[in-house]
C-alpha cells in the first residue's frame, strides 16, 4: 500500500553509484524504496560508472568524462558548478516526471539546473554535504563565514582555488536559489541546523535520515564472517573504515595512532577502504586489508567481524557506514562533530569523544575492549535500536514530502 492515490513519475538525479561514495549509493536506496511502495522512478547518474545496473546515464561516457572535467575545473575557478553542461540532458523532464529529487549534486548538478528545474517541476534536493549553501566548500568545519556571505575562506587552498571567490560564489547561488519553491531535506539535525544559518536558505530543512537494506546488515553475521577473515573467537578486533582512508575528513590517522597507543596485545585491525597499503606498515599490530568493497553482504561482513568502530570523523552528515555497523550490533566510537553523535543514542550503541585526540579515542578504546566480548543479546540490542534506518520508512517519509509538493503546486 502506497501513501499516494496513484503511483508517481518520479526522477531521481545525482553523481554516480554507490561506487562513488555515501551520498550516490543513497539514491540508489532511495530508488529500491520508493519502487517498493509502488512508484515509477528512473535513476539518473550525470557520471555513470561501467557497471550500474539500476541506473540510467544523461550521457554517453565521453560527454560524461567532458561535463565531469567541466564542472571540477568550475569549482577551482568559481567556487562552484556553474556551467549548467548537464542541463540539455533534462529538457523534456517537465513532461515526464512528476517529481525530480535531485541528490549527490556535487560535481555533478549546476545551481542554474536546479533553478531551471524547480521553475517547472517539484523538486526536492537532499543536502548530502553543505556546498550547496557555503561558497564551495564540502562542509565548513569550525568556519562560520558562511554565515555571513564567506569570503577569506580557509580552505581556499585544499579547494585548489587560485583566487578566492567563495562569497560571490554564495551570493550567485543565493540569488538563484533561495526564492525559488525547492523541498530541502537534510539527513541529520547538525546538517539542518548548519543549512539554517546560511544566506542560501530561507527556512531550516526537514530533517529525514537515510534507510539501509536491513536484511543485509544485522548481527547474525558474525560467526561466519569471523571465519572468513581468519579471526578467532575470542581474538579483539577494530574496524577502521572509509571509503578511501586516505580522506583527512575520515580522521583515520587519529584511529592509527590510537591503535598504536593500546597496550599490548593489540587487537587486530581490519582496513575496509582505498589506501590502505600505507597503514599497513605503520600499525604496530595484526592488520588485515579488506580492501574497498562494493557488495554489500561482504561490507556487511566486516562490519559483523568486528568488536568496535572507530570512526574519527572530522565532518560527516549522517555516515552510512556508522548505521551499517550498528545495525549488525557493532558500537562505533566517534569524536563529537558533525552528524555522526546522533547515531549513538545510548552508552549501548558507542562512545562521543568531546576531545579530538589520538590519546582520547586510546583511551575509550581501551575501555571497550576490556569489556568484550559483547554477548549476542547486547549485539542485537544494539542493532534494534537502528530500526528506524530503514528502507521503507525512509519510502514513506518521501512520498510524503512528494504529495505535499504536488499539492502545493497543484493548489
Amino acid at each position: 500500500m502506497t501513501l499516494s492515490h496513484r503511483p508517481l513519475r518520479i526522477a531521481i538525479l545525482g553523481k554516480s553509484n554507490h561506487i562513488g561514495g555515501g551520498a550516490s549509493k543513497v539514491s540508489e536506496l532511495m530508488l529500491e524504496s520508493l519502487i517498493g511502495l509502488g512508484h515509477s522512478v528512473d535513476r539518473f547518474t550525470v557520471h555513470k560508472p561501467p557497471t550500474d545496473p539500476g541506473g540510467r546515464s544523461l550521457f554517453g561516457p565521453r560527454v560524461s568524462r567532458a561535463i565531469w572535467l567541466i564542472h571540477s575545473g568550475c569549482r577551482g575557478l568559481f567556487g562552484g558548478e556553474f556551467l549548467p553542461v548537464e542541463l540539455p540532458g533534462l529538457r523534456d523532464w517537465p513532461s515526464q516526471y512528476d517529481i525530480v529529487h535531485v541528490n549527490d549534486h556535487f560535481v555533478s548538478v549546476s545551481p542554474w539546473t536546479i533553478a531551471w528545474l524547480a521553475d517547472r517541476i517539484p523538486t526536492v534536493l537532499t543536502l548530502n554535504d553543505s556546498s550547496y549553501f557555503t561558497g564551495g566548500c564540502l562542509y565548513p568545519y569550525e568556519c562560520v563565514r558562511f554565515e555571513i556571505g564567506c569570503g577569506q575562506c580557509p580552505q581556499q587552498g585544499s579547494m585548489r582555488m587560485p583566487v578566492d571567490v567563495t562569497r560571490p560564489s554564495l551570493l550567485l547561488k543565493k540569488s538563484l536559489l533561495r526564492e525559488r519553491k525547492i523541498a530541502l531535506l537534510a539527513p541529520s539535525q547538525w546538517m539542518a541546523d548548519q543549512a539554517a544559518l546560511s544566506l542560501v536558505i530561507p527556512e531550516r530543512p526537514e530533517v529525514l535520515p537515510y534507510g539501509i537494506r536491513r536484511h543485509i546488515f544485522h548481527p547474525g553475521r558474525r560467526k561466519a564472517a569471523r571465519e572468513k577473515f581468519g579471526l578467532g573467537a575470542d581474538e579483539k578486533v577494530v574496524l577502521i573504515g572509509a571509503s578511501s582512508l586516505a580522506d583527512t575528513r575520515k580522521g583515520v590517522p587519529f584511529a592509527v595512532e590510537a591503535v598504536n597507543l593500546l597496550p599490548e596485545p593489540r587487537p587486530t585491525v581490519l582496513l575496509l577502504g582505498h589506501a590502505a597499503e600505507s597503514l599497513k606498515r605503520i600499525l604496530r599490530t595484526r592488520s588485515i586489508d579488506v580492501g574497498f568493497l562494493e557488495v554489500e553482504e561482504d561490507l556487511a561482513d566486516v562490519y559483523a567481524a568486528a568488536d568496535l568502530f572507530a570512526f574519527p570523523s572530522l565532518a560527516d552528515n549522517l555516515p552510512l557506514s556508522v548505521i551499517e555497523s550498528l545495525a549488525c550490533g557493532t558500537p562505533v566510537i566517534c569524536f563529537d562533530r558533525g552528524g555522526t553523535p546522533e547515531l549513538i543514542r545510548s552508552a549501548r550503541d558507542g562512545e562521543v569523544l568531546t576531545e579530538v585526540s589520538a590519546s582520547s579515542l586510546a583511551n575509550a578504546m581501551t575501555n571497550w575492549l576490556q569489556h568484550l566480548p559483547a554477548s549476542d543479546e547486547q549485539r542485537q540490542s544494539i542493532a534494534d535500536a537502528t530500526d528506524t534506518y530503514s528502507l521503507e520508512r525512509q519510502g514513506r517519509d518521501l512520498i510524503a514530502v512528494y504529495e505535499r509538493m504536488l499539492h502545493a503546486r497543484n493548489r
